[in-house]
C-alpha cells in the first residue's frame, strides 16, 4: 500500500473501514470524520487514510495532528 495515494474516495474509505455508505457520509457531514469535499454540496469527497484510522479509533478530527487542506474554488470564466 505504500505506492498508493493516502487519499481515498468514499467508496475506498468505506471498504477500508468496513462500514456502510450512509454511516461514512453521516460521519463526514457531522464532522466526526475529517474529509475534503470538492465543489460542495454535491462534489466528490476525499478522505485521508490517517483520518479514517483516527475515526475508527474513536478520535475526533481536532486531535489528529495534521494541517487541514485549503479548499480551492475554480474561478468562473468571463463570457
Amino acid at each position: 500500500m505504500s505506492d498508493q495515494s493516502p487519499w481515498m474516495t468514499t467508496t475506498e474509505a468505506r471498504l477500508y473501514a468496513r462500514c456502510g455508505r450512509r454511516q461514512l457520509l453521516a460521519a463526514l457531514h457531522t464532522g466526526e470524520l475529517a474529509g475534503t469535499q470538492r465543489t460542495a454540496p454535491r462534489g466528490t469527497w476525499r478522505i485521508h487514510r490517517d483520518d479514517v484510522d483516527a475515526w475508527l479509533r474513536g478520535l475526533r478530527p481536532e486531535s489528529v495532528d495534521r494541517k487541514p487542506l485549503r479548499r480551492v474554488v475554480p474561478k468562473r470564466r468571463a463570457s
